[in-house]
């Protein structure tokens, strides 16, 4: 999921919004952080997020100006409704709403490119046992 956001200038109220003193970029930077073991409960987590390099971003929205990008990793977008749904993120809700406006766009996988972490793992894992058949091997003979 994509996700460009664009911060208010000043935080909105709303009714049933919590009292919260701090900027847009506080307000969901803490929103953020509060969702983080609920993201990987639905085995999901955000890839990578920072503020873009240009302000306008390909000419999506060019009057709006960008202040995040945040590209999270759901298994599917039934995951996304379920997250989205869960009750212990309604409390949650209210510090994104009153923070920034977001445009959520969800993309699929044309290419991927598998985690390092994986690879990196699965070859030190093939070179351990290999090495240790050869040492099975060797003393097997005398």
């Amino acid at each position: 999921m994509l996700n460009l956001i664009r911060f208010y200038p000043q935080l909105r109220t709303f009714v049933g919004a919590p009292e919260f003193k701090g900027t847009s970029e506080e307000a969901n930077a803490y929103h953020e952080k509060s969702i983080t073991s609920l993201w990987l409960s639905h085995a999901a987590y955000p890839i990578f997020a920072g503020p873009p390099q240009a302000k306008n971003l390909i000419n999506i929205h060019p009057e709006k100006e960008w202040g995040r990008v945040v590209v999270c990793r759901y298994p599917s977008r039934r995951t996304f409704l379920k997250l989205a749904s869960d009750p212990s993120y309604a409390p949650m809700e209210p510090y994104k709403f009153m923070a920034l406006e977001i445009d959520l766009v969800p993309i699929s996988g044309d290419m991927l490119v598998p985690d390092l972490r994986l690879i990196v793992g699965g070859s030190l894992l093939v070179l351990f046992l290999a090495v240790n058949w050869l040492r099975a091997a060797r003393h097997g003979k005398n």
